[in-house]
């Protein structure tokens, strides 16, 4: 037996799967969040339309960043460092 439990985080294979096409809502928030050691790290968070229509919200890693500069430009490296 599977237990979805709801969360207002996006969950990859459960609110979204490759191919669906979501809108990011917000320019974004700089957050803090804990790794599993308890050290804290910035997090970029974004509010994210998913395709059923909830709003849910998005942690975008680092990686994800550096391949989003890649694709869109060096625009969101300038807001990025703008933001810090």
């Amino acid at each position: 037996m599977r237990v979805i439990i709801p969360s207002n985080y996006v969950k990859a294979g459960q609110n979204i799967k490759q191919n669906d096409k979501v809108t990011l809502v917000d320019e974004g928030t700089w957050g803090v969040m804990q790794n599993a050691d308890g050290k804290e790290k910035k997090v970029l968070q974004f509010k994210m339309k998913i395709v059923t229509g909830e709003l849910k919200q998005y942690t975008m890693n680092n990686s994800t960043m550096r391949i989003m500069i890649d694709v869109f430009g060096d625009i969101l490296q300038l807001v990025n460092l703008l933001c810090q």
